[in-house]
């Protein structure tokens, strides 16, 4: 049979197959695309005045703390874009450091960060953020924005908030784990100064923070972890 002879619906038919399967090639190559960008687009973190972004971003070195020496995790760093130039420049470089006497100065790690405790100070000076540490703690960590000075400020699992105003205006409500005298250990909420002195605990409980919270920091749920802000608080 030559192709003469074929039937017009049979030429139809193919051709109708062909834009099928470059529809299918196309949508398959737009997911790829999309998955790809999603991946290289960090979780930005604004300052309250919008000028300044924090994000994190893997290194190059193998988080080797907690005997992870044959795993392939990166450690990470936090970087700075400025919104208005789009200029990024690195803020926390990653470390493994030690003590003068040659031991692991863990205060002091920076490998592994928790991502959702990228919080900026109300007037946006100050970046705190929580770093891997001990087995049953991560460090909380302050670093000047102008300078680009870290500092250990204290162990926490959470940094609940930074308190915009009012009396306790700049400090830190975090979430410790401690121990009675007695045995046994407990996860209360503590407020902290700025840089890091113990004004005293102020929940032992949800219902307990949440109060607290709505007095003093504005609605917020306890039970939800610190979302970074997706986009600057203000328009062009």
């Amino acid at each position: 049979m030559t192709e003469s002879d074929r039937p017009a619906g049979h030429h139809q038919g193919l051709r109708l197959s062909i834009l099928r399967i470059t529809v299918f090639v196309l949508a398959l190559s737009a997911q790829s695309v999309l998955a790809t960008t999603e991946e290289d687009t960090p979780d930005i973190t604004w300052s309250p005045c919008g000028r300044y972004g924090a994000f994190l971003r893997d290194s190059t070195n193998i988080a080797t703390f907690f005997a992870m020496e044959s795993s392939d995790l990166l450690s990470q760093q936090i970087w700075l874009i400025e919104r208005e130039s789009d200029e990024e420049w690195l803020l926390v470089e990653d470390g493994v450091p030690q003590s003068s006497s040659g031991a692991l100065d863990i205060e002091n790690l920076i490998q592994l960060i928790d991502e959702r405790s990228l919080t900026f100070s109300p007037d946006g000076d100050r970046l705190y953020f929580l770093a891997q540490a001990w087995a049953t703690s991560a460090a909380l960590h302050v670093v000047d924005i102008e300078s680009r000075t870290r500092s250990f400020l204290l162990p926490a699992n959470r940094l609940v908030a930074v308190i915009p105003s009012g009396d306790y205006a700049d400090h830190l409500v975090v979430q410790q784990h401690r121990y009675f005298l007695g045995g046994g250990s407990y996860d209360w909420y503590w407020l902290f100064t700025p840089e890091g002195r113990e004004v005293g605990p102020v929940a032992s409980s949800h219902n307990d923070l949440a109060m607290f919270l709505n007095a003093h920091a504005g609605p917020k749920d306890p039970d939800t972890p610190h979302k970074p802000q997706k986009e600057p608080p203000y328009e062009d």
